[in-house]
């Protein structure tokens, strides 16, 4: 037991307790069912030995106070970061109940055995109005039991019990009034973020309030039988320490489920023993319980959960991101479709409530999970058709929705996410070797193995890193994939507008780089190398699978004066893959290798010439190009009339030379594609 304080400054006696009345009302009790009462008095302190200015300002030390709890805490407060400094700890456990009749009945207080120790105990009297409050103070100590319960009593009638559990020092209330409101401010803040009629779990909640000494007062209707049972009425009404006339009563009445099924409740606001009421509209609970009554759905809700594909278990949310849902919601009508237009609908619990239930019926709904802000690791399945989702009855792809409906106008959600770890550890946007040797260093506690994103890595999907995760990380590595024998992508869009074919490709036994700028001023021709097997090699065996995977399961939006791309993979077997990802790191290789290839020399010729005839051009701006096909870059334009001499040729065509011109060395065509137009003469 931790010591108790002494108090050595007297302060104000409403009322003193008799030494009798104390050892009775601070007794403890064992909860044990069929175990007697077994009564061990608590050390009770007395108001004269308090020393005020060490003493919390929240636990109450007049009547005035212990009336000002009740109506901003109601009858339990544990300290919290929001009380005066230094008495906010979470070990400090205040309850503070009301004693009416006090002169004719008898109050007791009990608690669980070898609970807590007693930190503060005293009773406040109003003896002309024949009220008290017992105000009892527990400090918990380490040593204590973790789950406790604290009962009030009235001559041996239980009227209230709270429950309670402890890590460590720290207190957590347990019961249905940790979040159910019992005072004033409690009730204004949860009836302010709630309604007055709301879900919590297993149970409906009623806020009802209207004005004393009126004839006007909530009645219940539908009483909800079927399914429910009347779990607690909580008088939320503002306490005073003199009498009033008239004020606001506030009463919080909370129904369980007990029962799978359909059922309502109802309050209706009227003019006792009349037909006209004050223009209150009714509050009406329509029911669906699920999930063997752990679960209430009101009419027009829709839950909404997120699990794992493999496990079914819910996620973990981010802490800040918030998830949303996109609509897409119209409704055909005689005058034509009318379109209703939403914002996404967010949500930051899992599982939520939404109010989107409503549209299941009568309108044609569409919707879906937006791919931001996910649980790292998870993502929306792939489909080439559509964003993944709800298509008016039409779940695409159908596996990783399921959407069930109920009678009552609601529906309950389930969106299942699959874990697929990226494994690009060092945020490089690939994935490689370079992952695996990081992941291996930090295992090995190297000083400077520093993880970009280690959720990225868990491949075993239990939020830790270890061999397991190496190992599935070489796997993952080594995996088979799918190599294309061309590619084409297309680059669009950016502040000038560009538009910019690259093509890589096997022609023969040739492995052809081509570059297409089909936005410039000039009519110009394709630039086009010849490449080595190695360099085709290592373009076509790029994860182009990943780079698609990643870009569909990662959020990307469209920006003002942002690049587009379009790029076209061919198989062997003919099948073609199209994909809007981004390919800005495969378009940086092949700039690169195109720079390699346009600053070497340019094609030989299979046989070259030492006393080549001259020859005069017969066209004018005939283009010389690197290689002997216009699929080469074109280097100049040479001018009619120019003279040149023949270097070279190819031994299996006769349509292109090899010559020179001001120092650049390449090829011309001896005749032009209508095989009769010829560009060239010997002098």
């Amino acid at each position: 037991m931790l010591q108790i304080l002494e108090w050595q400054v007297n302060i104000m006696i409403l009322k003193k307790l008799t030494a009798a009345f104390i050892a009775a009302a601070t007794a403890v009790i064992p909860f044990t069912a069929g175990t007697p009462d077994l009564f061990t008095p608590l050390n009770a302190y007395s108001e004269e030995t308090a020393d005020v200015s060490s003493f919390p300002d929240w636990i109450p030390q007049s009547f005035d106070d212990a009336v000002n709890f009740r109506n901003k805490y109601g009858a339990v407060h544990i300290g919290d970061e929001n009380d005066s400094y230094p008495f906010y700890d979470s070990d400090l456990l205040c309850v503070v109940f009301k004693e009416t009749s006090y002169s004719t009945k008898k109050y007791d207080i009990k608690n669980t055995g070898g609970l807590v120790t007693v930190f503060y105990h005293n009773t406040f009297v109003d003896e002309e109005n024949d009220t008290a409050y017992e105000v009892m103070t527990y400090k918990n100590a380490a040593t204590s039991k973790p789950d406790f319960k604290v009962q009030f009593r009235c001559d041996s009638e239980l009227q209230k019990e709270y429950t309670f559990t402890s890590f460590g020092t720290q207190v957590v209330e347990t019961d249905i009034y940790s979040w159910l409101p019992d005072c004033e401010e409690e009730y204004r803040k949860y009836a302010a973020s709630n309604s007055n009629l709301s879900v919590k779990d297993n149970y409906v909640v009623f806020c009802l309030s209207h004005n004393a000494g009126t004839a006007y007062d909530w009645v219940l209707n539908d009483t909800g039988k079927e399914c429910f049972e009347l779990e607690t009425v909580s008088d939320c009404s503002p306490e005073s320490s003199v009498p009033v006339d008239g004020g606001e009563i506030n009463m919080v009445c909370a129904y369980k489920a007990v029962k799978d099924g359909y059922d309502k409740i109802s309050y209706d606001f009227v003019l006792l023993h009349a037909s006209d009421d004050e223009g209150k509209k009714p509050l009406v609970a329509d029911c669906a319980v699920i999930n063997d009554a752990k679960n209430i759905l009101l009419s027009g809700d829709m839950r909404v959960s997120l699990i794992d594909y493999d496990t079914g278990e819910l996620l973990m949310l981010p802490e800040i991101a918030i998830q949303s849902i996109w609509t897409d919601i119209s409704k055909d009508t005689p005058e034509g479709k009318i379109i209703c237009n939403m914002m996404p609908v967010g949500f930051k619990t899992n599982p939520a409530i939404v109010d989107l239930g409503n549209f299941f019926d009568g309108y044609n709904f569409s919707f879906g999970l937006d791919i931001h802000n996910l649980p790292v690791g998870y993502y929306l399945p792939d489909t080439n058709v559509k964003s993944a989702g709800y298509y008016n009855g039409t779940v695409v792809p159908d596996d990783h929705m399921i959407v069930k409906k109920y009678d009552n106008g609601s529906a309950d959600v389930v969106f299942k996410l699959k874990f697929t770890p990226t494994g690009d550890i060092n945020d490089d946007d690939e994935f490689n070797v370079a992952d695996l040797v990081l992941l291996q260093k930090w295992l090995l506690g190297s000083a400077d193995a520093k993880l970009i994103n280690w959720k990225v890595a868990d491949f075993c999907n239990d939020n830790v890193l270890n061999v397991f995760d190496l190992c599935l990380m070489r796997k993952a590595l080594i995996q088979p994939i799918s190599i294309p024998v061309s590619l084409s992508i297309t680059k669009t869009g950016g502040y000038a507008g560009v538009h910019i074919v690259w093509k890589v490709y096997k022609d023969d036994e040739k492995y052809i780089l081509s570059y297409d700028d089909q936005k410039g001023y000039d009519d110009t021709a394709p630039i086009i190398v010849e490449i080595s097997e190695t360099d085709y090699s290592e373009i076509m065996s790029l994860n182009y699978d990943w780079i698609i995977d990643k870009y569909n399961k990662t959020p990307h939006e469209k920006v003002i004066d942002g690049f587009n791309y379009k790029t076209i993979l061919s198989y062997e077997n003919e099948y073609e893959k199209e994909t809007s990802a981004d390919m800005a790191n495969v378009l940086v290789k092949l700039e690169k290798l195109l720079d390699k290839y346009l600053s070497s020399t340019h094609i030989e010729p299979d046989k070259r010439t030492t006393n080549g005839s001259p020859l005069r051009v017969m066209v004018d701006d005939l283009k010389l190009y690197s290689g002997p096909d216009e699929r080469y870059q074109a280097i100049t334009l040479i001018p009619e009339g120019a003279r040149l001499y023949e270097l070279g040729y190819q031994d299996d065509n006769d349509k292109w030379l090899f010559t020179e011109y001001k120092g650049k060395y390449g090829w011309i065509k001896t005749i032009e594609d209508d095989n009769s137009t010829v560009t060239l003469y010997f002098e």
